[in-house]
């Protein structure tokens, strides 16, 4: 079985992910890393997946995440930290879905902002008001990954440690 973390930019996907993995003896992998090595590999040129997503546009990128998902149901024992738009903009593949459960860490908008200010706002936010962009991609996102979740882990307030206590309680493991 693998546990997928699905959820906005900066929700916690990749540390808590890194954290749950160790504790689980479970192998941990970001698809944001698999695209960054997905593109060094074809294009000889190492990037990070924001600076890809920036030079190469939308289309380049989704078409690396896309390939990236097909060989997820490959895996096996593994937590994956999956972008936020991963899901979004590409379907769940069945043998993805069937062996793993699907866990959405949902944190506040307002913290959420703050985190992702703190760490660089991503490329693909509008210049000239990306606070609107944000809530506004917020809101539309918020209710697909409800959806696609097996469950729903709110860590707004938690360290990395309480938060993959929650994702352990809450994927009965």
């Amino acid at each position: 079985m693998n546990i997928i973390l699905i959820g906005f930019k900066s929700c916690g996907k990749s540390s808590d992910g890194q954290a749950l993995a160790k504790r689980l003896a479970m192998s941990f992998v970001d698809t944001d890393s698999l695209i960054e090595q997905q593109h060094a590999t074809a294009k000889n040129e190492p990037l990070t997946f924001r600076e890809i997503f920036k030079q190469y546009g939308q289309v380049y990128f989704r078409a690396l995440e896309q390939q990236i998902i097909a060989t997820l149901g490959k895996l096996d024992n593994y937590v994956i930290a999956v972008g936020g738009g991963t899901f979004i903009n590409h379907p769940i593949p069945l043998e993805v879905r069937h062996q793993a459960k699907i866990v959405y860490l949902t944190v506040e908008p307002e913290i959420l902002w703050q985190r992702i200010q703190a760490g660089g706002l991503p490329a693909f936010f509008k210049e000239s008001d990306p606070r609107q962009e944000f809530y506004q991609l917020f809101s539309q996102r918020d209710p697909i990954y409800q959806q696609l979740a097996d469950v729903t882990v709110e860590v707004s307030y938690c360290n990395v440690e309480e938060a993959i206590e929650k994702i352990q309680q809450a994927v009965g493991l």
